[in-house]
């Protein structure tokens, strides 16, 4: 669920962290090998194996075990069938709550190179950013923009789209960063649904800081503003949208600092600890700005 065992400078440490539609995750850097030798097809068929092969031992073991009690049927029936239930669930490409699974994203990278590539690049800005690297400190080659044209149907590319536009909101390249968005939204009827709201939520942020509130108050709709809540505690770069809304759309500067102060005494819990650093420094040059 939303609590994350996550390993940093050799020590484990409990954060939290979710994405809507998932039940969680289990996330690895991968090696510094090159692509066409990265196992990114075993990476994501593990859970699904290690499900199949514990619901079938389970099963298993009732021709095992003679005369078995009624707890050890129950449990032995019930594990045996989650496992294959959800090996299933996992396995068989689909979209679960508008993320795409496990058998769903196999089937992307078996069949585009560029998907793999955008995926290694994934968990590798994913880990770079759980060890506090920011996004504007991130290596130049972590980057999607080599991808032309862009597949916006491949949420690994959508991924790399918003990494791309994260680097430029935290060297305050607004408008940069409102053009790569925009770009994406343009297709977010080939958009996974988390990231089209995910893509809505930095547009809003953009918006607002360039002064366009029509727009923004369009594209923040009840199912984004939803989205945006939801991830409140475990996003910091939700906390930067909610800060933006406070400041230029209500002109509440006292609440866009209080906001802001949360964030800095809280930060410490949040898992993604570069977007953290991003946050908290894009967010005092903007309140500063806004003073002058």
């Amino acid at each position: 669920f939303s609590l994350t065992l996550v390993r940093n400078s050799g020590r484990l440490a409990v954060k939290r962290f979710s994405i809507a539609g998932t039940a969680g995750q289990c996330l690895m850097e991968p090696p510094r090998k090159p692509i066409d030798q990265t196992g990114v097809v075993a990476y994501n068929i593990g859970g699904v194996a290690v499900n199949a092969l514990t619901g079938v031992a389970a099963l298993g073991t009732l021709w095992l075990v003679d005369a078995p009690s009624s707890f050890v049927l129950f449990f032995l029936i019930c594990f045996g069938g989650l496992g294959i239930a959800l090996a299933a669930l996992n396995g068989f490409p689909m979209r679960v709550g508008g993320v795409g699974n496990d058998g769903y994203n196999v089937q992307l990278l078996l069949h585009n190179a560029a998907s793999k590539q955008a995926f290694i690049q994934q968990l590798r800005v994913n880990s770079l950013i759980q060890q506090g690297m920011r996004p504007s400190e991130l290596p130049g080659d972590v980057f999607i923009s080599e991808f032309d044209p862009i597949d916006y149907a491949d949420p690994m590319q959508v991924a790399g789209v918003l990494n791309l536009a994260a680097r430029h909101i935290d060297l305050m390249q607004i408008p940069e960063a409102l053009q790569e968005l925009d770009k994406a939204y343009a297709h977010r009827r080939s958009i996974l649904p988390i990231y089209v709201c995910e893509i809505a939520c930095e547009l809003t942020f953009c918006l607002l800081v360039i002064g366009d509130e029509e727009r923004a108050r369009r594209i923040y709709t009840r199912q984004v503003r939803k989205y945006a809540r939801r991830h409140l505690g475990v996003m910091s770069s939700r906390q930067r949208l909610l800060f933006a809304i406070q400041l230029y759309r209500d002109g509440d500067r006292a609440a866009a600092t209080a906001t802001l102060n949360a964030l800095r005494d809280h930060s410490a819990a949040y898992l993604m600890q570069g977007e953290v650093r991003s946050d908290l420094w894009v967010m005092q040059q903007l309140l500063d700005q806004y003073r002058q």
